[in-house]
């Protein structure tokens, strides 16, 4: 699995995997509970897996199975039956490797540093499938097989002979990869994996999720080696080495999870993986501590040496004392009993001192039909070899490179030089690959293109070939046979090419090949040594030359490979969209539906994808084994579905009703409507100030209205909302309801009325509708009617100083005037007050302008007709009634934001006005001017800023518009004469 985010760690732990016992801040390292199939496997009888073929149990130290009985088998190691070997094909004589030898034996477990003994293993895994409990004593502990070679000490497969009943499918201890856990190990990366049962894997990476015993406890499948072990004959000792994905071998450290995870685990960082999980884990080793017990096994009759063999040991008599025994010493007869069968018994040990028979070879080619006919097998090395050069032309290169390599005789034919036209052949039935390079033979060629191992060593090599350099390299390799470019002397002379560094895959270097930079290095110091600088010269060209040539060269072939890579990942995307195709028709025959194969969830979409969307073709095993794992997500996901159905039809009764609301409120007419005199408009002595320059289309307040988010709180609401129902139930239940949401909204008006008429002070009096050039009207029903016939209470909460704001009261409160800004109000009607600051400064501002007594329906179809007589006119825009308000409230408060730093409060010296203040009297600025045509500045020049020293010596925001710097030193800090270097600066 590739879970490396961090983040997903502390969901997972999150999720129910934290547990404090020996750390206050120790994880676990597995997957929740849920996941756990709940099985016992301590309470299972003990069940070992019989090896299907000779070799496995042989290696295990079992006897071999008995031969069936038929007809021997042809021989295919003669190329031409009968015949003598030709000279030139006969076999050379090399060094045998040594026999390998079998071990079995029971392991311990030892702290690495000061050796204590933790235990031996036991047979049994853990809940999570993980060997990891252990043992006190050797009887009835874990017992494991392996066969080595004394050549050869690693990459070694423990086959565990005592474990539970599952061993069956998984009867090699192996390592998984942790469940939140990468796939390689490095420096400074908690990736682990834990030791479980895993069935025999090649040596080799991870390539690909698998079922083990990690995966058959928690229906998980992750990814596992099994030839992971390196035994050391000297020590016994067990060692395991991890692979990476790029076949790197990290270095590994061997922990024991001894608190409440129970397991073994190898990672690639010992320090990194215990800070992660908050648990000081011990390096241990693995000890082989040879079984107590000795297995024997019976055999038939066999002679009286043998029976002799297998009796126990007497004194030895000399050579020769062969007479028989005298008459003295003659025994008494003993009565005769029938004869028993005597039966051979050997040890372990003699059985490893005798070799296993070979099988007899039995030579002829001929098979009896069961008519009694016989007929001949052809065999391929029998074939003329015209036939089987002419159909070697036909096949695929990599078909040809792997019957090259099916005996001697194949690979002599098609490893001669004079084969290169069948390769080309080969090579040409696929269409658009280049020819081979000049620099590599045709068996080469196929061979860095078509199979995944090293041009050096052999060894797997995922990379792809490199087209410039014509080679292909595993991650040791890699290391050996390139060297970084920018270590060279000049890298112009030499072949570069970009690649990851091995081990890590996200930092690439520019490389290129160590025997070229020696070369060009040893040339170049040459020439240069000789001093000739013209043929030194001569020689970079060349080599530039010779640089870009292989570049261009190489351009096909990599064009090519990408191609062909992407095809391949077109046909796996095709295998997998038919076998998730092929599962989901099977599903949905079953009861499912198509919303059930959606998961939402990250990492269970991650393992639903691992076993649907995968290349494997369906067979009925497959499907009987996936199944199970496939029916845990779809009850999880069809749960899931239902409750997003169920919100989606809720949401959907949410928007019906916020548009009948919407609807509703823009049906309703005009609470009162101010509309300007005909005679007003025209007569030449009319005051015009009053009206708006840019809009005079009657002006109108909106009646109060609930916003959806107040409705929500009421009874008839949440009926329809919480209550799950079809859509068209809704609709009619919603069409019976509509009467009490319209009384409710009656009702909720009248309250909001009654609240904002007990916030007023008992000496307030109705406005004066009867200011000109307005007529102010109201609509009842079909009726208009003059808006002074209104109730008393209500004309009073049309004052333009009638004004309200909502708890809590602050600076940063806004205005609010009846009816217009309780049109969608959605606070609660209880935290409606009065707010006395901006009534003060309105009622300040009325008084300048001679209406005490105005409306605010009069103020607001003035529209943009009023301008701040504080502010510079040259900045003095142009503002409607509210806008105005605002402006003083801004004003006040960002004074009293100025005032109230320490610099300031601390500097008596420092003089800063509010201009803005309604308590201050300034008869040449007063508060509010009406905005005349004539009035508005004209700004020839554009704005620029400048610096007010004065603000600057306390630390306050300096920068004022030139325009009115002087008017800002003047009126904020009373200075009368402002002088530009000293109060302020030009920038």
């Amino acid at each position: 699995m590739r879970f490396t985010l961090s983040s997903f760690l502390a969901i997972a732990v999150a999720a129910g995997s934290v547990v404090a016992r020996s750390s206050e801040r120790a994880l676990s390292m597995n997957p929740p509970e849920e996941f756990l199939k709940h099985s016992d496997s301590s309470a299972v009888p003990v069940s070992a897996a019989e090896p299907a073929t000779n070799a496995k149990r042989l290696a295990q130290g079992l006897p071999p199975m008995r031969p069936r009985n038929g007809t021997p088998a042809p021989r295919h190691d003669t190329a031409y039956p009968g015949k003598g070997t030709r000279i030139p094909s006969a076999p050379r004589s090399r060094t045998s490797p040594r026999p390998p030898k079998k071990k079995k034996c029971n392991i311990l477990v030892k702290e690495a540093v000061n050796g204590t003994v933790f235990g031996f293993v036991s047979p049994f895994w853990n809940r999570f499938g993980e060997f990891g409990p252990v043992q006190p004593g050797q009887e009835g502990s874990l017992e494991v097989s392996f066969s080595y070679s004394p050549d050869s000490l690693s990459r070694l497969n423990l086959y565990a002979l005592t474990t539970n009943s599952s061993a069956a499918k998984y009867p090699f201890m192996g390592a998984s990869v942790g469940f939140i856990s990468g796939n390689d190990f490095s420096a400074g990366s908690f990736n682990w994996a834990f030791l479980t049962g895993t069935t025999e894997k090649p040596y080799g990476p991870p390539t690909e999720l698998r079922l083990n015993s990690f995966g058959e406890a928690t229906s998980i499948p992750v990814s596992d080696e099994s030839a992971l072990w390196t035994y050391n004959p000297k020590t016994d000792t067990l060692t395991p080495q991890w692979v990476n994905t790029d076949g790197s071998t990290p270095t590994n450290y061997f922990l024991y999870a001894n608190d409440f995870n129970n397991a073994f685990l190898i990672t690639g960082d010992a320090n990194a993986f215990r800070s992660t999980f908050g648990s000081p884990f011990p390096l241990i080793t693995f000890t082989c501590v040879p079984p107590k017990h000795t297995r024997t096994r019976t055999s038939s009759v066999t002679t009286r040496a043998s029976v002799a063999r297998g009796r126990p040991s007497q004194k030895a008599e000399a050579p020769g004392n062969t007479s028989k025994p005298s008459q003295k010493s003659k025994a008494k007869p003993k009565p005769k009993s029938k004869p028993k069968a005597t039966t051979k018994v050997k040890t372990e040990e003699q059985e490893d001192l005798e070799p296993p028979r070979k099988r007899v070879r039995r030579s002829g080619t001929k098979h009896t039909s069961p008519t009694g006919k016989t007929h001949e097998t052809v065999l391929l090395v029998n074939m003329p070899v015209e036939v089987l050069i002419e159909v070697a032309r036909y096949v695929h290169p990599l078909d040809l490179i792997m019957l090259s390599r099916v005996n001697k005789f194949l690979r002599e034919l098609f490893m001669d030089k004079r084969s290169a036209l069948i390769w080309r052949s080969a090579r040409e039935n696929l269409p658009g690959l280049p020819p081979c390079p000049d620099e590599v033979s045709e068996p080469q060629y196929a061979a860095m293109v078509f199979t995944k191992r090293c041009s050096v060593c052999g060894s797997y090599a995922p990379r792809e070939m490199n087209p410039v350099l014509s080679i292909r390299l595993c991650a040791r390799c890699w290391v050996e046979e390139l060297v970084d470019a920018s270590k060279v002397t000049d890298s112009s002379l030499v072949s570069v090419i970009r690649g990851p560094v091995p081990g890590q895959s996200r930092v690439w270097k520019s490389w290129c090949s160590y025997n070229e930079a020696r070369a060009v290095k040893v040339k170049l110091t040459e020439l240069t040594e000789a001093g000739d600088h013209e043929a030194l010269q001569q020689w970079r060209e060349e080599r530039h030359k010779l640089v870009e040539t292989r570049q261009r060269n190489s351009e096909p072939l990599s064009i090519w490979l990408v191609a062909r890579e992407r095809q391949r990942v077109r046909d796996r995307n095709d295998l997998k969209v038919v076998h998730q195709q092929e599962i989901e028709s099977r599903l949905i025959k079953l009861g499912w539906e198509k919303g059930d194969f959606v998961c939402f969830d990250r990492w269970r979409r991650k393992q639903w994808n691992s076993m649907v969307y995968t290349t494997k073709a369906l067979t009925d095993k497959i499907w009987d084994d996936l199944l199970p794992r496939l029916l845990g997500h779809l009850k999880i996901n069809r749960d899931e579905r239902l409750e997003r159905q169920r919100f989606q039809r809720q949401a959907a009764r949410r928007s019906v009703l916020y548009n009948w609301f919407s609807a509703t409120r823009d049906l309703l007419p005009a609470y009162a409507r101010a509309t300007a005199t005909e005679s007003a408009e025209h007569a030449p002595s009319a005051p015009t100030q009053w009206i708006s320059y840019d809009d005079r289309r009657p002006e109108i307040l909106r009646q109060a209205f609930p916003a959806v988010s107040q409705a929500s709180e009421w009874p008839e609401y949440a009926t329809l909302i919480d209550n799950d129902m079809s859509h068209e139930q809704f609709l009619a239940d919603f069409e019976e309801k509509k009467p009490e949401f319209q009384q409710s909204i009656a009702a909720w008006r009248h309250e909001l009325e009654a609240r904002l008429i007990a916030t007023l002070s008992d000496d307030t009096h109705p406005p004066n509708f009867d200011i000109p050039p307005f007529t102010m009207t109201f609509e009842t029903g079909e009726s208009v009617q003059p808006i002074s016939t209104l109730p008393e209470d209500i004309q009073k909460l049309l004052r333009a100083d009638a004004i309200f704001t909502t708890l809590p009261l602050n600076e940063y409160s806004a205005p609010l005037y009846y009816p217009d800004s309780f049109s969608r109000f959605g606070a609660d009607i209880p935290k409606v007050i009065y707010y006395p600051k901006a009534q003060e400064i309105t009622q300040a501002l009325l008084n300048a302008l001679g209406i005490p007594d105005a409306s605010y329906l009069h103020l607001k179809a003035s529209g943009k007709s009023f301008r701040c007589g504080r502010c510079p006119q040259v900045m003095a825009a142009r503002r409607t009634w509210q806008d105005i308000i605002n402006h003083y409230l801004e004003s006040l408060r960002s004074w009293k934001a100025v005032t109230r730093q320490r610099q300031v409060q601390h500097n008596k010296n420092f003089v800063y006005i509010c201009t803005h203040d309604i308590d201050l009297e300034n008869p040449d600025r007063p508060l509010v001017r009406m905005a005349t045509p004539e009035g508005d500045p004209a700004i020839d020049h554009p704005w620029t800023y400048s610096k007010c020293l004065l603000c600057q010596s306390v630390g306050l925001h300096d920068r004022v518009y030139s325009q009115v710097i002087v008017e800002h030193v003047r009126d904020v800090h009373l200075v009368d004469e402002p002088e530009a270097g000293v109060h302020y600066k030009e920038q």
